[in-house]
């Protein structure tokens, strides 16, 4: 569950940060 969690974070953290960069 924590592991799991944690990819889900990630994945929207790389999300928003190529949202700000392009």
């Amino acid at each position: 569950m924590e592991i799991a969690g944690g990819i889900i974070l990630i994945g929207i953290g790389i999300k928003i940060l190529i949202e700000h960069l392009s």
